[in-house]
């Protein structure tokens, strides 16, 4: 499907197997010769299509198009052209995407916006119908991401269990602050390298998934074993690369949402991400010294909640294990690999690290 004005109309034209057209009889009459049955059928076919489409302009349906269709050359798809009288020079165009149906499956809806100044925009989309804005304004671009990344925030639920892991021993505001830092700029760096890469980089998202998951096990553990911030600031850049690939991934899957207004939509997608998260850790913290307040020892609050925490991030690990696994990706094969060494390595760095600071020291006299 390409949409196009052109001075005082838009021309609409769509390439359209005939299987997923909606009408029964059209594969059969596409070679059967008979041109004046098949010549009707096109005719309630190409109004069909128009009234599903149902172009707007300014959230305003179009009138009735000029409706052409005819067989595509292969015999086995129709080519549909629909001819819209518009104003001069208009735009905020919109269409009701993905009305086509099939009895093979799904049917992606390709759609190429071309207007007479600026690049051209491509929108893929399969699913259930949906309407699309076709070069749409900024302020509409801006909400829309804001509220994408909001959602995005909440849908996996990781940047909550972590904030928890971190926010559970009592900390100095700087140390905090400092972890804080340490983990936006990590989510933000993976997230424009996704974004930027996401295709090559898709493949091995089941297991950086599930090393996410495996990174809040270990946030927890480290709360258990009262493990150093300078450990925990390492573990938080880790996290915040992996989960910032997760979030690259929903935020690459909307790109193409964005028409002319790209990076200003991943700004706005990823400054509500990451302010978000400032804000759950605010709302954490504010609980975590209320409790504090209450007398209860520190010590049982971090156990208590560190093994709650392990015990739900666990099982995100198994379910994400069982996705790499059913997938079978190579990609995300070589992750799992990975992960394991990396995790193995690290602990025995750790352990070696420790050993060495807490060698016993010379006594001296008093």
């Amino acid at each position: 499907m390409t949409v196009e004005p052109q001075s005082d109309r838009l021309l609409v034209a769509l390439h359209v197997p005939a299987t997923a057209a909606g009408d029964p009889a059209l594969p059969g009459l596409l070679k059967s010769g008979n041109e004046a049955a098949l010549e009707d059928h096109l005719r309630i076919v190409g109004s069909d299509i128009a009234h599903s489409l149902d172009i707007q302009q300014d959230e305003v349906t179009l009138s009735a198009p000029a409706i052409t269709a005819r067989p595509g050359p292969d015999r086995v798809s129709i080519d549909v052209e629909l001819r819209y009288a518009i104003a001069p020079g208009g735009r905020n165009f919109s269409a009701r995407l993905n009305a086509f149906t099939s009895k093979d499956g799904p049917v992606r809806t390709v759609a190429r916006y071309r207007p007479g100044a600026g690049s051209e925009q491509v929108v893929s989309i399969t699913g259930p119908a949906a309407r699309i804005a076709f070069d749409p304004s900024l302020t509409a671009v801006l909400t829309s991401f804001a509220a994408r990344g909001l959602r995005a925030l909440f849908d996996s639920g990781d940047q909550l269990l972590f904030l928890v892991c971190l926010l559970l021993p009592m900390r100095r505001p700087r140390a905090i602050l400092g972890l804080y830092a340490v983990g936006a700029l990590a989510q933000a760096v993976a997230m424009t390298f996704f974004v930027a890469g996401g295709p090559a980089l898709s493949t091995w998202l089941p297991g950086v998934s599930m090393a996410a998951a495996s990174a809040i096990v270990i946030a927890a553990t480290q709360n258990i074993a009262r493990a150093r911030v300078r450990w925990v600031l390492y573990l938080t850049a880790v996290f915040g690369v992996l989960n910032g690939c997760s979030l690259g991934q929903s935020a690459a899957s909307i790109a193409q949402f964005a028409g002319a207004h790209l990076p200003l939509a991943m700004f706005a997608f990823a400054a509500v991400v990451l302010l978000g998260e400032l804000w759950l850790g605010a709302l954490i913290g504010a609980f975590r010294i209320s409790i504090d307040d209450h007398g209860l020892p520190d010590r049982i609050v971090v156990l208590a909640g560190s093994t709650l925490v392990a015990h739900s991030a666990i099982h995100r690990v198994m379910e994400r294990g069982q996705v790499v696994a059913q997938t079978g990706s190579f990609g995300g094969e070589r992750a799992v690999t990975y992960l394991t060494l990396v995790w193995i390595t690290a602990i025995l760095l750790a352990a070696m690290a420790q050993a060495v600071w807490r060698a016993p020291v010379r006594a001296h006299a008093s």
